[in-house]
């Protein structure tokens, strides 16, 4: 966050980095929002606002338009998408109670099962600049696989995998690539969707509807 005097001194500042002006907020505004957003923080029900939840908050204070927008962009993953796709499996694999991988399963490993032949890989993207201008231009918060759960006589039923990183869950991430995942899965011609099995101490996928055991994508 960057304080400024006047609206003058943020194109001077904008000018000298060469980077395009956002928009402004108040001190009043910036006061309601640091209320609203970290007002629970040190209660157990604390957590980060979905981003709905975000954009009611921010509509509150009078922050609207298509910058304050928190839509999740969901896209097929480009080999530049890579090294974030590694960091993500990196973490959720790491810790052991979320898949079946070897915690310290490799890059190269990991590759040959995400982008595995057949197979369709997508990730969750957020615009940065929205949080920060001093950020890169986008991040992702999520991927996930589709491919057929069989092959021959049971490639009409699909297979999918999700990961998001710690620090973006909560946020209705997760569902929104579910969603996107049958879409998809429809488009391509599945005619189900098979989950074989979910590891037990996977908490936020041993839910409902998410761990069924079929998903009719038609």
């Amino acid at each position: 966050m960057l304080l400024f005097r006047s609206e003058e001194t943020v194109d001077l500042w904008c000018d000298a980095h060469k980077i395009p002006r956002r928009p402004l907020i108040n001190l009043d505004q910036l006061w309601q929002l640091a209320v609203t957003w970290y007002g629970n923080r040190l209660t157990i029900e604390s957590r980060r606002p979905a981003p709905d939840e975000m954009m009611s908050i921010f509509a509150s204070i009078g922050l609207t338009g298509p910058f304050w927008a928190m839509e999740v962009t969901i896209r097929s993953a480009a080999e530049t998408d890579r090294d974030a796709i590694w960091k993500i499996f990196h973490e959720v694999v790491a810790s052991g109670d979320t898949y079946p991988f070897d915690p310290k399963i490799s890059r190269e490993k990991a590759f040959a099962y995400w982008f595995q032949p057949g197979g369709h890989a997508y990730v969750a993207e957020l615009d940065c600049l929205k949080q920060s201008s001093l950020q890169e231009d986008h991040c992702l918060v999520g991927t996930y696989i589709l491919r057929p759960n069989q092959s021959g006589g049971g490639a009409h039923v699909a297979n999918a995998a999700f990961m998001v990183p710690t620090a973006a869950r909560g946020q209705g991430i997760g569902r929104a690539m579910g969603e996107h995942c049958l879409s998809e899965a429809r488009r391509l011609g599945f005619r189900a969707m098979q989950f074989n099995f979910v590891v037990s101490t996977n908490e936020s996928a041993v839910k409902p509807p998410l761990h069924n055991v079929v998903a009719k994508p038609t």
